[in-house]
């Protein structure tokens, strides 16, 4: 048994490879149809209230089916020691 013979091979377009332009065009097209380059919202307008919302919301860790938040996790993500006065030390939810 050989190998089978192309009767009629598709015909090669006449452009192949992509410069590099055009590439970066078609990343950041592909960024930006993604919503990646888009600002998220402000929780809100005061700076007091986004400061005091970075410190004592914690963040949530997703072990499968629970969710765990702890101040020190928060405080080493965030790279923020002010999160560790937060007074919910462990928080674990299912």
């Amino acid at each position: 048994m050989g190998i089978p013979e192309l009767r009629n091979p598709a015909p090669l377009p006449d452009k192949m490879f992509l410069s590099s332009s055009e590439r970066v065009q078609a990343f950041y097209r592909r960024l930006e149809e993604g919503g990646y380059l888009t600002r998220r919202e402000l929780s809100s307008k005061n700076a007091f209230d986004r400061c005091m919302d970075a410190v004592f919301e914690p963040e949530v860790i997703h072990l499968r089916k629970i969710d765990v938040s702890c101040s020190l996790i928060t405080a080493l993500k965030r790279r923020n020691p002010l999160c560790l006065i937060n007074p919910i030390v462990l928080n674990v939810s299912w």
